[in-house]
């Protein structure tokens, strides 16, 4: 079974710009697939879901026999655990769209360096025409923890069906931003 990651490391999860807004205005339910092959509900006693995917390696012989993976149980709260914005009362930092003026380096002053950057969700104009200086847009996958503005507590995780087909499930987490002015992670520290 895929191990969630432990509860002191908190893991980024990206949000669209209308995300990041709502977010910020107050709690936010958000809907992302399941990406796990062949999920839906367990037909086993005792468990609530089944999916196909790799188990730890018990002995070579099973890997050589199931390369693709076997079918692997899980009861619903260890499922929700592996949901990508994490089980419920845990906390994630917001990931988005950004841009930061060029050369910046938070290390040592980590206070001015937050004056600087700019977040795609708020800032509506041109930013390469108002100011020469910054870069472009960067993706949220690039944005490295201390330039984030929050962190997301996630208050509750279900499992519903997405999409047309009877097969398609998805999480679905209420998420709310965290009650600090600014959650960031000095890199000097």
């Amino acid at each position: 079974m895929p191990q969630p990651p432990p509860p002191d490391d908190l893991r980024g999860v990206t949000l669209t710009p209308a995300e990041v807004r709502a977010v910020l205005a107050g709690p936010l339910a958000v809907t992302r697939p399941v990406k796990l092959p062949s999920f839906r509900p367990s037909g086993t006693p005792g468990y609530d879901w089944t999916f196909r995917g790799r188990a730890h390696a018990r002995t070579e012989l099973a890997h050589r026999r199931h390369p693709n993976g076997c079918w692997q149980d899980l009861r619903h709260a260890d499922t929700l655990k592996l949901c990508p914005f994490g089980p419920p009362g845990g906390r994630v930092w917001l990931r988005e769209r950004w841009a930061a003026r060029e050369g910046l380096a938070p290390v040592g002053n980590l206070a001015r360096a937050l004056n600087y950057l700019y977040w795609f969700a708020e800032y509506r104009g041109n930013l390469r025409d108002e100011y020469h200086d910054f870069g472009n847009w960067r993706s949220a996958e690039s944005m490295p923890r201390w330039a984030s503005r929050g962190v997301l507590l996630v208050s509750a995780v279900h499992i519903i069906p997405h999409g047309i087909t009877p097969d398609a499930w998805a999480w679905s987490a209420t998420i709310t931003l965290e009650p600090a002015a600014h959650s960031v992670q000095d890199p000097s520290a």
